[in-house]
């Protein structure tokens, strides 16, 4: 009821401030009026200097000609405003009337008038509560650690509580300080920093949280998120093909029900509607299903799940052989044909990867690290040899290439090749590092020549 009548008062309120003006009586002095006072006494100040000879008989029959005129122009706005008063004065308490009146109609057919207000005292302040303490106690440790700025641990977890709020800008603080005690080498960190960075920045992939994320990829192979942002970063470059390649990579290894399915869907989905590009070919694997497909997948049996992930393997094959000359694609397929097991067609879609791409040591290099994901010792994957033997051409220190073709010449016996390949690699190294301790041994373990 309380408000029903705060609305009445402040309806009436605005009608009578916006009416008032526009109800003034008809018999109000207007403008016309005080026009015509001022051109009678024009007229007479014409004849007082006719009469004192200061002006002659043709100046001031032209000046009583052009105050007459005035005189009639001034009569007839004096009729139009009377006119306009007499009709105007019932539309504007005709307009006074509806407009409240229609505001309440449209309230009543779409609002909700019998829903009862809640007290403010009923009102479920918990969710805000318990954000205001999180954020206090984290701003009590941020004061905390500024005396114990040696604390990398305390630092760590400070930027993952404001990250959890949300407060990406002290996130990203927070974990930079710990960064600055720990040199940047945990990839954890250097990610979490990284993630925390972009956001503060409203979603742009910075220069340094680019080289934040490359370097957590170098130091984890495979991180979801370095991998995530860094085809962002593509995309913000404006290579959204490139960008949806590289999202189209992680999404085959996505398993159902990652935390970050959901986000990288809707991402590969928005990207390629921007770039006006078909988003099916790169929503591959059974994780970049909808909502709905994953419940049906739910209720299928594993042949009928076994025939369906095939179905998306051999839709992106078709695609490919339309489009030969789609590395990432050959790539992508040679990872998909990995997951199910199927090696012979994984070696010849990296075949054809090669096919088009033989002097593309980036590519090469790819294809490298795909044929060793997942490598545990024992043989080495076939087909990597000569995939390394032409990307050590292109690219001379690459320490993949010199590592494994190393390996490779060591175990069938050619000393000479396997110690070439490695002392090149030991120059590359750091000295005292774990790195070259660890190619040292293998160069001393050689047969001496």
């Amino acid at each position: 009821m309380l408000f029903w009548i705060l609305a009445a008062v402040l309806t009436a309120g605005v009608v009578v401030l916006v009416v008032r003006p526009l109800m003034r009586p008809a018999d109000a002095v207007d403008r016309s009026e005080f026009d015509l006072a001022v051109y009678r006494d024009q007229l007479a100040e014409i004849d007082r200097d006719f009469d004192r000879g200061l002006i002659g008989e043709v100046e001031a029959e032209a000046a009583r000609t052009e105050i007459g005129r005035r005189v009639l122009n001034a009569g007839r706005q004096g009729q139009r405003q009377a006119g306009r008063r007499k009709g105007g004065r019932w539309s504007v308490l005709a307009l006074a009337a509806f407009v409240p009146a229609a505001a309440l109609v449209a309230y009543v057919l779409t609002g909700s008038p019998e829903l009862p207000s809640q007290p403010f005292a009923q009102r479920d302040m918990a969710p805000v509560e318990a954000f205001a303490a999180e954020l206090a106690a984290a701003d009590a440790m941020a004061e905390q650690l500024q005396r114990q700025p040696e604390n990398i641990d305390g630092w760590v977890e400070l930027g993952a509580r404001y990250a959890a709020l949300e407060r990406w800008g002290e996130a990203a603080a927070a974990y930079a300080r710990a960064m600055g005690q720990i040199g940047g080498t945990d990839p954890a960190v250097s990610g979490a920093w990284a993630e925390a960075t972009v956001n503060a920045n409203e979603g742009t992939v910075t220069e340094e949280a680019r080289i934040g994320f490359e370097q957590t990829l170098a130091a984890r192979p495979g991180d979801p998120r370095a991998r995530y942002y860094l085809a962002l970063a593509t995309a913000q470059r404006g290579d959204a093909e490139d960008a949806l390649r590289q999202w189209s990579d992680l999404a085959i290894e996505t398993p159902p029900g990652a935390s970050w399915a959901a986000a990288l869907r809707l991402r590969i989905e928005q990207t390629a509607a921007a770039a006006g590009i078909d988003p099916q070919p790169y929503l591959v694997g059974s994780a970049m299903l909808a909502p709905e497909g994953l419940a049906a997948i739910d209720e299928m049996t594993e042949e009928q799940q076994a025939a369906m992930i095939e179905g998306m393997v051999g839709g992106l094959a078709a695609r490919l052989e339309a489009a030969p000359d789609d590395v990432d694609g050959w790539l992508r397929l040679a990872n998909a044909y990995q997951v199910l097991g199927r090696t012979e067609e994984a070696n010849g879609a990296l075949g054809r990867a090669i096919e088009y791409a033989p002097d593309d040591a980036a590519i090469l290099s790819q294809i490298a690290d795909r044929l060793l994901a997942g490598w545990a010792g024992g043989p080495l994957p076939d087909g990597l040899e000569p995939v390394l033997g032409r990307l050590v051409v292109l690219s001379p220190d690459d320490p993949t290439a010199l590592l494994f073709l190393g390996e490779a010449a060591a175990r069938r016996e050619d000393v000479e090749t396997a110690r070439d390949h490695w002392t090149r690699l030991q120059a590359l190294l750091r000295p005292g590092s774990a790195e070259h301790d660890a190619i040292s041994a293998r160069l001393a373990d050689l047969p001496a020549p």
